[in-house]
């Protein structure tokens, strides 16, 4: 091979690589999941549910479970998560929404009040608070603007992860108050492993 045929092919190499590394990363929104009551939807609410759910632009592919009243909803990169579409599409059916859950990978960052995840890709932002935790002898309060909060420690741990740009998973529920916006309640927070 000559050095000027060699050197094209370097050339090549490096255009390809260039393209590879600023492509957006996939599997933003890895997946939500939507639950119901089961006896709120009989056999013949179940293909319209179906198609109302799959009808939804950011939706990959579903797995129904009717006996359990859910949804698994895989989630197309590059399709910001919206709220709304997902209640419309069951409130359409005539079913209430009793839960949604969703798993997220992204990277974190603050404003002055409030932690955000903010999705690869996509650029979904949702702010983050606490699952409520219970104490014996005391109510739990589950709505209500004032009811969650971050907890200090897993701020402080998630403000290490924007610090040092890694890349976490969250699983959790979205946090339905009466009004926007909605926020996502931490369950599992999944660091990078240290080198």
């Amino acid at each position: 091979m000559s050095f000027v045929g060699f050197t094209q092919r370097l050339i090549s190499l490096c255009v390809a690589v260039l393209v590879l590394a600023s492509a957006p990363l996939s599997a933003e929104v890895v997946w939500v999941k939507v639950s119901w009551d089961p006896t709120s939807c009989p056999g013949s609410c179940y293909p319209v549910l179906e198609r109302r759910l799959n009808a939804i632009k950011g939706v990959a592919d579903a797995h129904y479970n009717f006996v359990e009243g859910e949804a698994t909803l895989r989630w197309k990169p590059g399709y910001q998560y919206e709220d709304r579409l997902i209640k419309t599409a069951v409130a359409w059916v005539g079913i209430a929404i009793e839960d949604i859950a969703i798993k997220i990978r992204g990277s974190i960052f603050h404003g002055e009040k409030q932690v955000y995840v903010a999705s690869l890709g996509d650029e979904t932002k949702l702010p983050l608070i606490s699952a409520p935790k219970p104490e014996q002898g005391r109510y739990v309060i589950r709505k209500g603007e004032g009811a969650h909060k971050l907890d200090s420690k897993e701020r402080e741990r998630l403000l290490q992860a924007e610090e040092n740009f890694e890349l976490i998973t969250i699983e959790g529920r979205i946090f339905q108050p009466y009004r926007p916006p909605v926020r996502l309640m931490i369950d599992r927070v999944s660091y990078p492993t240290p080198l």
